[in-house]
């Protein structure tokens, strides 16, 4: 149900750490030993929440500078970060 659910293509990414490789480091055609579907869907999953945080911390911090941009402007005008003393420390 899960493969049909995002297809087998979208989880590839998750399973190449997962397939065994040659004495050159090439991939093989067989996975580690203990990997199982439910292992992949884990790391899909958790992937997903972590792209999902990082996408929440960005607006977060987008959000955080344009706050101190507009007081910075409001407070010193346009050119107000050129000079020294009107930044933090």
């Amino acid at each position: 149900m899960r493969l049909r659910m995002v297809g087998y293509h979208r989880l590839l990414g998750d399973l190449q750490p997962l397939v065994k490789r040659d004495d050159q480091g090439r991939p093989g055609s067989q996975f580690r030993e203990g990997t199982t579907l439910e292992l992949v869907w884990r790391r899909y999953c958790f992937d997903r929440r972590l792209r999902l945080l990082l996408d929440a911390i960005e607006r977060f911090e987008v959000a955080v500078r344009e706050r101190l941009v507009h007081h910075l402007v409001r407070r010193h005008g346009p050119y107000g970060y050129l000079k020294r003393e009107n930044l933090p420390g």
